[in-house]
């Protein structure tokens, strides 16, 4: 009976993590996507998080599978240099300035990664 008990409590402990709620909880590993969720809190989610001026919602997995077709190379482009259309309006570097090229890269990269890890 003793086994039974050890065997149950050694089962709770193999049990997955639960998901992150919103794909901006979630907690990536690799540096690069650590170091874009940060950026994507300081920055891009006053926009990404609830749509303002037609930005993709972070937490809307079709849109965001729809922008993977464009290529990451472009939505990183018009992320850096920003862009004005059908699609909506981004301003360069989400309107913060002081964004490197490389800190936009990871936000753009987190932002990819996100909602498939939510």
């Amino acid at each position: 009976m003793v086994a039974l008990s050890v065997l149950g409590c050694s089962e709770k402990e193999s049990e997955p993590p639960p998901k992150a709620a919103m794909p901006w909880e979630w907690e990536p590993e690799n540096p690069e996507l650590i170091s874009g969720k940060f950026v994507y809190q300081k920055t891009c989610h006053l926009c990404h998080n609830e749509g303002e001026e037609a930005a993709p919602m972070l937490t809307d997995r079709s849109e965001w599978e729809e922008r993977k077709t464009k290529g990451e190379a472009i939505l990183i482009q018009n992320a850096i240099k920003g862009i004005f259309g059908d699609d909506g309006y981004m301003p360069p570097r989400g309107d913060n300035k002081s964004l490197t090229d490389e800190e936009v890269t990871a936000a753009v990269r987190f932002m990819l990664a996100a909602p498939k890890n939510h």
